[in-house]
């Protein structure tokens, strides 16, 4: 699941740049309100490894 939020991700920002690049506003305001989706659903996922992870001494 991690890998496919980093592709979301970088998809995110090239769009962010063709659309910046040619001044498509639509595309380029529906991606910058994707990102903040993309990001928290990654430390999310993050969050919930980690905290199944045997491999942290810490907890």
């Amino acid at each position: 699941m991690v890998p496919l939020r980093l592709i979301a991700l970088c998809g995110n920002v090239a769009a962010l740049l063709y659309a910046g690049l040619l001044h498509l506003a639509l595309i380029f305001t529906s991606h910058s309100a994707l990102i903040p989706v993309n990001l928290f659903r990654l430390l999310a996922v993050w969050r919930k490894h980690y905290e199944q992870s045997p491999l942290l001494p810490w907890r």
